[in-house]
């Protein structure tokens, strides 16, 4: 008797184990879904394990307790999940502490996901033709006859495009073709491939290193500009040449469609494409690419490192800094973590590529975790791009905007005279962030959450960025009735209608996430800065990647926005994001400047982000972490509660905190009470402690006592996050 161990697709901690079925004479295998019964519904499953009881259903129950039910049907005719990718779910269950069903999901597409839920494959009719004597078909009939057998493989679209449904069905009524239905699958298109550039000496010397070493992880810190991308790609090529597979990370779907390009380039479309805004069918044709072996080279974002490739040579995480690559929601994995893993599995090497290399990376690289690898000069004349900061309370003192400075400007009437391009960044969308009464000076506040609504000029709404709940404009203020409202802050949609005030006759491209939430908008966008556009105004998305050689201009605009977010991170993030934007001028043969407005002219985040200079952010920004015993110095596990009772909530939190201060491993912060957000009242807990493995052991552990005292108050375990609240 066959017996299969099956997870069922329920994400609880409560069923976070397998159960036993029978397989009878199914074609069942480890990494398969199928349909069971489970508490007398049907419901889908993965199999983990398959294996062989020697006696039958009475001896079965006899020795266990209870009797086995049959498996209803296999899913699958492909293993979808191998074994290493199981094993690695069990590996994310534990350092991610989620249910093992959640870790085994979050590596597939939509079509596969162990779930009731998921899509129906996509069939294509094709056309073949039949020997048949053409003598009993008409003129026109001969005609379609001789395009199907010189058009094979010929789908029905495709055929009635050139001659119409009509003449198809009647070539079927003589007999001259058949119609047969196969799974859709993805179609190859022809490339026009480029030459490989000659590795410049300190890209050759990078790419040496990377292959006569036997390290395993290398952070390749390189200035914007410095050409890591090619030596990715000289990488990629030496891999292929070995049999080997590749996988290549962006951090962000603005940057896919440059890489993509890159990449296609060199390797023609033996490259599988696999992000967030490809629809369910697509993700499932790149995901088959794969498995069948037709491809061996994946360029993505973060979900795409969980691609099911056999040889893995080389795992590339650009832009490795980037806070994209932390999973949002349940199992919080990050890439770079996963990377590692499977490279252990490959014995494949991990490279991070960034500018602006994250304080964890590059304190390993100093302490030799990392092998640290250099690219010190930009390709190009333009080495250094000389700045200009503007202090914006002088502008104000003046009676000036504080949005656009006259010095900006002008700057950016200076390139439009030029004919070259501006890009100008500002990391917050909509029109202004806070809209007030001024009368009784209330600000409108998003009902689900503790936040306030940001007005959208081009829909004339109120729109909720965190819960995206939108509301009509208010017509007079529900506290006290005025008719009158200021509008405080600014977001991209004011700039842009400052912009084009100014610049009546400028091309402005506006890029942000009220633009880019349609399949290919952001292909579609950046070719039409490239084709046609003056200026590119964009929040961070614009910040990375983007390589324009008539970008002469860079501005940014409340550059110390994000130094007063509450996190230890924020100063990180501020040096960050002007170094990466800066990057996007100076890359042709034409000169270029940055120009920099913020109201904390000093900052040594925005001073130093302007010269360029990581090193000495690096040793200052350190300095600070070490005060305040935050990572990389210690290790952080963040914990939120939520209910929409918040009585109840607080009575749970209590509760909880009891539990993990009787535990020396870490040191307990909180609760902390949290803004409201939809609708949900949120309390928090971080834990610090120096050993990640044991406190990771232990709140396993915990977690289990924890779930179940909670009843309906909802828990979220991060470790080592991105943002603190």
């Amino acid at each position: 008797m066959i017996v299969a161990e099956v997870l069922i697709e329920y994400s609880t901690y409560q069923l976070d184990k397998p159960f036993s079925y029978v397989a009878n004479d199914l074609n069942v295998a480890a990494g398969k879904r199928v349909f069971v019964t489970f508490n007398n519904r049907k419901t889908v499953g993965i199999v983990l394990d398959v294996k062989e009881y020697y006696g039958d259903m009475n001896d079965y129950k006899k020795e266990f307790g209870f009797k086995l039910n049959p498996i209803l049907s296999v899913v699958d005719d492909f293993v979808i999940l191998n074994k290493e990718l199981v094993d690695l779910a069990y590996h994310l269950k534990e350092t991610t502490i989620s249910p093992l069903i959640s870790t085994l999901s979050v590596m597939l597409p939509s079509k596969l996901k162990p779930s009731s839920s998921f899509g129906k494959k996509k069939y294509t009719i094709f056309v073949e033709p039949l020997a048949i004597d053409k003598d009993i078909l008409t003129s026109l009939q001969k005609e379609g006859y001789t395009y199907i057998q010189n058009n094979q493989p010929l789908t029905q679209p495709d055929f009635n495009k050139a001659f119409g449904g009509g003449l198809l069905n009647r070539l079927e009524a003589k007999g001259a073709v058949k119609k047969l239905s196969r799974e859709s699958r993805y179609i190859e298109e022809s490339v026009k491939l480029k030459p490989f550039l000659d590795l410049s000496q300190d890209q050759r010397a990078v790419y040496d290193k990377i292959l006569s070493s036997d390290d395993k992880v290398y952070l390749l810190h390189g200035v914007t500009g410095s050409g890591k991308t090619e030596v990715y790609l000289h990488l990629a090529r030496h891999a292929l040449d070995q049999g080997q597979s590749v996988l290549i990370l962006v951090p962000e779907i603005s940057l896919t469609p440059q890489m993509i390009n890159h990449v296609r380039s060199r390797f023609g479309d033996k490259v599988a494409i696999y992000h967030s805004y490809l629809n369910d069918q697509e993700k499932y044709e790149q995901y088959q690419r794969v498995v069948k072996g037709e491809v061996k080279l994946v360029v993505g974002t973060r979900s795409s490192i969980f691609m099911p490739f056999e040889n893995i040579g080389f795992i590339i995480l650009d832009e490795e800094h980037d806070g994209s690559y932390k999973q949002g929601s349940m199992p919080r994995y990050h890439a770079r973590d996963v990377a590692i893993e499977r490279a252990k599995h490959h014995g494949a090497k991990v490279i991070l590529g960034s500018a602006t290399p994250s304080l964890e990376s590059y304190a390993r690289a100093v302490k030799d975790v990392y092998h640290l690898l250099e690219l010190p000069n930009k390709i190009g004349k333009h080495q250094k791009i000389p700045y200009r900061i503007i202090d914006t309370q002088k502008s104000l003192y003046k009676g000036r905007s504080n949005i656009l400075t006259d010095e900006l400007i002008d700057a950016i009437q200076n390139r439009l005279d030029l004919k070259q391009q501006a890009v100008i960044l500002l990391n917050r969308r909509g029109y202004t962030p806070v809209f007030t009464c001024t009368k009784c000076l209330s600000v409108k506040m998003c009902k689900n959450c503790d936040i306030a609504m940001s007005y959208h000029k081009d829909d004339n709404m109120m729109v909720c960025h965190v819960c995206g709940v939108i509301e009509k404009l208010p017509v007079t203020c529900s506290e006290c009735g005025n008719n009158k409202f200021s509008y405080r802050g600014f977001g991209t949609q004011r700039v842009e209608f400052e912009l084009q005030k100014l610049f009546k006759d400028a091309h402005i491209v506006r890029m942000d996430a009220d633009q880019v939430g349609k399949k290919g908008s952001h292909e579609r966008l950046l070719n039409e800065f490239e084709s046609k556009g003056d200026i590119l105004l964009g929040t961070q998305m614009i910040a990375k990647g983007l390589d324009y050689h008539r970008v002469t201009l860079v501005g940014v605009l409340s550059a110390d926005a994000m130094l007063a977010r509450n996190s230890y991170r924020s100063v990180e993030d501020t040096f960050n994001l002007i170094t990466q934007v800066s990057g996007r001028g100076g890359r042709g043969d034409l000169s270029s400047e940055l120009i920099v407005q913020s109201f904390d002219a000093k900052h040594y985040a925005i001073v130093l982000a302007c010269e360029n200079d990581y090193i000495r952010f690096f040793n200052q920004e350190m300095q600070y972490r070490h005060l305040a015993n935050y990572p990389p110095y210690s290790y952080l596990i963040k914990i939120v509660l939520s209910h929409h009772n918040e009585d109840l909530l607080t009575e749970k939190t209590l509760l909880v905190k009891d539990i993990l201060n009787k535990e020396s491993i870490w040191s307990l912060l909180g609760p902390s009470p949290l803004i409201k957000l939809k609708r949900q009242h949120r309390s928090q807990f971080i834990l610090r402690g120096k050993d990640l493995d044991k406190m990771i052991k232990t709140l396993n552990i915990l977690n289990v006592e924890i779930v179940k005292l909670l009843a309906s108050v909802k828990i979220v375990i991060d470790i080592n996050p991105m943002e603190m609240d």
